[in-house]
């Protein structure tokens, strides 16, 4: 079963037991519903705990959490900066959307097929997401994830066809 950080923990707030958690999903009101199981992931020792959301709202830019069972500040503190992970929900993706652990590793080609390098990292910006590539001679250039620049993305052959422009690469 594939997985994908959904949030990450920022802040204990009040006495109850809630956390104010960053979004990292384009669907956080489908990802963070009362009801849905889901797990807190520590990146540095990989420990892995269940819980299920209790409560949620939103404020400002932040979503404030309520897990069942973490009822005192005392019991959420241990989770500060812990990743909240889900199973992956194709079901819920737009047309034409990736989550952006598919998209890493993928090859980038031109329109000729040349190979010009390989996706390290997306990176999310306000205008846009952009694709951070490793080229064959182990610089980095930056594409931008429009549809002017991507013409294709193939997940099977992890392969990325782009729009190759002077200066790009």
């Amino acid at each position: 079963m594939e997985k994908v950080a959904i949030g990450k923990i920022v802040k204990a707030i009040g006495l109850n037991g809630e956390v104010k958690v960053i979004s990292l999903t384009d669907f956080p009101l489908k990802r963070f519903k009362s009801g849905k199981e889901i797990e807190l992931l520590n990146e540095l020792d990989n420990d892995l705990v269940k819980t299920t959301i209790e409560k949620v709202r939103l404020h400002r830019h932040l979503y404030i959490l309520k897990f069942k069972g973490l009822d005192t500040i005392e019991s959420v503190l241990p989770f500060l900066n812990y990743l909240i992970v889900s199973k992956k929900d194709r079901t819920i993706e737009k047309t034409g959307s990736f989550y952006y652990d598919d998209l890493v590793n993928c090859k980038v080609v031109n329109e000729s097929n040349e190979l010009l390098g390989k996706v390290i990292k997306v990176e999310d910006h306000p205008a846009h997401q952009t694709l951070r590539v490793l080229s064959k001679t182990n610089k980095l250039f930056f594409v931008p994830f429009v549809h002017f620049f991507i013409k294709n993305v193939d997940l099977e052959k992890k392969v990325i066809t782009i729009n190759e422009i002077k200066g790009l690469v």
